[in-house]
């Protein structure tokens, strides 16, 4: 404990746990945009059969971050139940826990979807970068005595998320500008 605000916090009160969960879901949000909206926007076959229309998926991504909400209380409620607190403590245990869903993701759809192993995988795998993000900022904010710093680090994490992500966005747009669908880029991603 280097600083007087790593002070352990033995029983957190129910406002900071929930306090903290929305901070880490938030940062979800933000890294899932980044990830979806703007990395690996090119990398998913957009026409694959199985798919929503872009107007549908647009439509059901509440549902998704709802399903974030859920992994993130999830992820809380463990690390509480286990006491791992601190800021490594919480990046193993979100390493950890994102890999395991990424498993469950993985085969569960495997064994029922024809969508190609490569797509599963990644749309698997998506998720323990940010369940990392979610578990270090749990651990870390168990820890603190006071979270102000670590709600604003974390609130100028998503800004740059949205950011990146625009500028990612701009980037592709000009790419598919330059060279169309023929280089195999989609025409309708629901992101772009």
């Amino acid at each position: 404990m280097s600083s007087p605000q790593a002070v352990l916090v033995a029983r957190p009160r129910r406002s900071r746990i929930i306090a903290i969960t929305v901070v880490a879901w938030l940062a979800y949000i933000g890294l899932d945009f980044l990830l979806n909206a703007g990395i690996l926007a090119r990398a998913i076959d957009w026409k694959q059969p199985g798919l929503l229309s872009p107007t549908q998926m647009f439509q059901r991504i509440p549902l998704g971050y709802l399903s974030f909400l859920f992994a993130t209380v999830l992820l809380v409620w463990l690390m509480l139940r286990m006491e791992i607190r601190g800021l490594r403590s919480g990046t193993v245990f979100g390493v950890q826990f994102g890999l395991f869903t990424a498993a469950i993701g993985f085969f569960g759809l495997y064994s029922i979807v024809s969508f190609r192993p490569q797509t599963l995988l990644l749309w698997s795998l998506e998720s323990v970068p940010s369940l990392t993000v979610v578990g270090a900022i749990v651990g870390e904010g168990l820890v603190r005595e006071r979270i102000r710093k670590l709600v604003r680090v974390v609130l100028v994490f998503v800004i740059l998320c949205f950011i990146a992500t625009a500028v990612l966005q701009n980037l592709n747009a000009s790419h598919r500008a330059k060279t169309g669908s023929q280089a195999g880029l989609p025409t309708h991603n629901p992101l772009w």
